[in-house]
């Protein structure tokens, strides 16, 4: 016979029991009886108790036609083997919902139906082994806190004690997804142990046993960790599991607002663009809650107005980027096409046919010069670019000028890639006509009126070398280029420009320039134009190129110097004078303020170019085989100090044989006297 429930049991007992029995059992209370009057009036007010009635089988009669499951009528064994395929949390509601399946689930008798649903479920064994599995699932599934905030502490209240004491993983899963990042907590009442333990150990003195306590309870905490870690994945799956299912839920939400945007017109890249804009869309798109028309509606006009937003910024942000990749094209074109470039070359020719008669001098004209160097000397090659080296500095400027018309058109017209590329084919050679006629002749047109307009252009002839003239990097031997009057006078070696602090010479530093740069910056340099004049007056080579003279290298010397000889090239030699002028203009004023105190010197300014020195001309032209050796750098020489100079709290010093040419010539002593005029000579490591 199948077990009776406490409630069947009653009820059989009371059907067993007679009428009268039972009334009397109603009866039974030791009240007073009420009268007649006060229970006449209570019959309204208090309904009659509810009488059991027993119903009594009859074979005869049909049974009913609902069937209701009634798992009270099953073997209890065969109750418990199906409660094991139920899910964990099912099993507690099912606990909980009558006391005859509180008594089965909540025995010590049922713990493996417990463990069964656990490993149907996928849930770990529970780490503590004194835990009742019905509390482990309560833990696990019940979404009741088991477990105050009050009792945790958190990191730094635990201090030392922090790898003492197991972590709380499960109510602060390890695992944060999305959300802020939550802290680890440690159970209060545990720390409280491990302080109390401490205490004891200390009040004992026993330091000793104190340390193997802490080594065998960070033992303990560390196989805590390894027995709990299948749980602490199994929750870390488990929430990853859940984030996913929200993540696919509002995934499909805002691929339902996309698909609609796309109906009503709008292309994916403006909805992409817009979707960053404003809150609006963020609160429309982090929901999981399937889109209604209501909720559509609402945000439908802010969510166009966006739109509209985001597709003028796309379409800009196309135009723009088209413009970058027709800049690049035909900046990568300039780049691979060095044939637009002019290439002018210094020719030297047969050093026999113009040998001179002056072989055997040291220091020479710079015509006798080119009898020695000429067989020895390679060819210079200029370079003029017709473009800078970044073009678009000087195309892409607000100045329309000659030779970018083609190239800003291109650039400025908004077109597809396949157009843009038969377009500017088909524009190049007026690109590179316009371009060499253009930039390279308005910056020749605007220096030459910027210097004096007496100057005569180079010869392209001469006896010891010629100029020819040739459009870019082929065969230069073919002259296909006339050189212009415009830029034969500005390859004088006395033409010199100056862009801020720095002195050039024409097209040094051009390659930068814009026009408007060029026409604000560069100008005329009269002062070293003046030096180089007298120069070449002096080297009897008035109208010489440039060119020859840089192509000559380092055969300069300076001949009103008092000190060692030194060989510069034209350049500097020209720097060289300019210096001088430099240091005797600073030297002037320090005599100046002498003279208040009457230690005037006398000064003879000896790189004055306007003076005339037969004797010392301003500069000398020696072949390399022909020059004195130079000490290098490191070398111990012995050199004196003018104490003329030194008066004026001026310092100049050179070797010991030129010093006394310097008291002689610059101030004007006839016999200078050692230790009255210079110094005594001393070690000097150049």
């Amino acid at each position: 016979m199948p077990a009776l429930t406490r409630s069947q049991t009653s009820a059989t007992r009371m059907a067993a029991a007679p009428k009268g029995e039972r009334a009397a059992k109603r009866g039974a209370v030791s009240k007073p009886e009420p009268n007649p009057e006060s229970k006449s009036k209570s019959k309204d007010k208090v309904p009659p108790k509810k009488k059991f009635r027993i119903e009594e089988s009859h074979p005869d009669e049909e049974p009913n036609s609902k069937l209701v499951f009634q798992p009270t009528v099953l073997p209890l064994e065969l109750f418990l083997e199906i409660a094991r395929y139920i899910s964990p949390l099912d099993l507690i509601h099912l606990s909980h919902a009558a006391r005859v399946f509180h008594s089965a689930f909540m025995s010590r008798s049922t713990a493996d139906v417990w463990r069964a649903t656990f490993a149907n479920a996928g849930v770990p064994p529970c780490p503590d082994e004194t835990m009742a599995e019905p509390r482990y699932a309560a833990l696990m599934f019940l979404e009741q806190c088991t477990v105050s905030v009050i009792l945790a502490l958190e990191p730094h209240e635990v201090g030392y004690y922090g790898d003492l004491i197991p972590r709380s993983i499960f109510i602060v899963p390890l695992y944060p997804g999305r959300k802020a990042e939550r802290p680890e907590r440690f159970h209060r009442e545990q720390h409280r142990k491990v302080a109390e333990k401490k205490e004891e150990f200390i009040r004992a003195r026993d330091y000793n046993g104190w340390d193997a306590w802490v080594d065998e309870r960070r033992k303990f905490v560390r196989a805590w960790y390894e027995k709990t870690s299948d749980l602490v994945k199994w929750v870390r799956k488990l929430e990853c599991e859940y984030e996913q299912e929200l993540q696919g839920l509002q995934d499909v939400r805002i691929e339902g607002i996309k698909s609609r945007l796309i109906k009503l017109g709008w292309c994916r890249a403006d909805i992409q663009l817009a979707s960053g804009y404003s809150n609006r869309w963020k609160t429309l798109f982090n929901r999981i809650k399937p889109l209604d028309e209501k909720d559509w509606n609402k945000h439908l006009p802010h969510l166009l107005r966006d739109l509209e937003s985001a597709r003028k910024n796309r379409l800009r942000l196309e135009a723009h980027k088209r413009y970058q990749q027709r800049q690049k094209s035909i900046k990568d074109w300039f780049t691979s096409k060095p044939a637009i470039n002019v290439y002018i070359k210094l020719c030297w020719k047969d050093k026999d046919s113009h040998m001179e008669s002056e072989i055997g001098l040291e220091r020479k004209p710079i015509k006798s010069l080119h009898s020695e160097v000429v067989g020895k000397q390679q060819d210079y090659v200029l370079e003029i670019r017709s473009y800078p080296v970044d073009p678009f500095r000087y195309l892409c400027t607000p100045y329309k000028i000659r030779g970018a018309s083609h190239i800003t058109d291109l650039i400025s017209c908004d077109q597809p890639m396949d157009k843009f590329w038969t377009d500017f084919t088909n524009k190049r050679v007026d690109i590179v006509e316009q371009l060499y006629k253009g930039r390279v002749c308005i910056i020749q047109e605007d220096l030459i009126k910027k210097i004096p307009d007496d100057l005569v252009p180079v010869d392209v002839q001469t006896p010891s070398f010629y100029l020819q003239g040739h459009i870019g990097s082929g065969d230069t031997s073919i002259p296909d280029d006339p050189l212009s009057v415009n830029l034969r006078k500005l390859l004088r070696a006395d033409v010199v420009l100056k862009k801020e602090d720095k002195s050039m010479y024409y097209p040094e530093g051009l390659d930068a320039w814009t026009l408007e740069v060029f026409r604000s910056s560069v100008r005329y340099d009269p002062e070293l134009s003046k030096i180089a004049k007298a120069l070449l007056s002096t080297l009897q080579h008035p109208n010489a190129c440039y060119l020859e003279m840089r192509a000559l290298g380092k055969v300069f010397l300076c001949g009103r110097c008092t000190r060692e000889p030194h060989y510069h090239t034209w350049n500097g030699i020209l720097d060289h004078y300019m210096r001088e002028y430099g240091v005797h203009e600073h030297v002037c004023k320090k005599n100046k303020n002498a003279s208040e105190s009457g230690k005037e010197i006398e000064i003879v300014f000896r790189h004055d170019t306007d003076r005339i020195d037969d004797e010392n001309p301003l500069v000398h032209v020696v072949p390399v085989a022909k020059q004195e050796p130079v000490p290098t750098t490191g070398t111990i020489v012995s050199m004196s100090r003018c104490k003329l100079c030194y008066r004026i709290a001026h310092i100049y010093q050179t070797e010991v044989p030129q010093i006394t040419r310097h008291v002689k010539e610059v101030h004007l002593i006839e016999e200078p006297v050692l230790g009255e005029h210079y110094t005594e000579p001393f070690p000097y490591r150049l």
